[in-house]
């Protein structure tokens, strides 16, 4: 119907330690996954079916000579590009962007020179090309 948007769903059930083998095998087919947060179990597979799911992707920032900051990427929707990271960044950066290199899934070889419209993906390394201001 059109008045009515369907979103990404997840199901999950918790404390799947304490369950049996038989309905261990009942829920895994009737869910998305089994999860224990007491013990830890599935809970980085349940955060990549999120991320998944979603559509994001994680862009890793680098500057020249430095090692890519894996701690804390730029979090974009899949199919963005060079130009909308540039929108999520702070300050004047899209005004003196020159050029960026991309290594990663989406580049065709390291360290490749791309424009605003490179389309970005998960766990590309982007390294930014400004001009400097007088």
């Amino acid at each position: 119907m059109s008045n009515r948007k369907y979103l990404p769903a997840i199901t999950t059930v918790n404390k799947a330690d304490m369950l049996d083998k038989d309905k261990r095998r009942e829920y895994e087919q009737d869910y998305d996954l089994l999860i224990s947060a007491e013990k830890g179990n599935n809970l980085e597979e349940l955060k990549e079916m999120i991320f998944d799911r979603l559509g994001l992707v994680r862009i890793y920032m680098k500057e020249k000579g430095e090692e890519p900051d894996k701690n804390d990427p730029l979090i974009l929707r899949e199919e963005n590009t060079v130009g909308d990271a540039l929108d999520e960044l702070p300050g004047d950066m899209k005004e003196r962007f020159k050029k960026a290199k991309v290594t990663g899934p989406s580049s065709k070889f390291p360290d490749q020179k791309v424009g605003k419209d490179h389309e970005l993906m998960d766990e590309d390394i982007l390294e930014l090309n400004l001009r400097h201001l007088a």
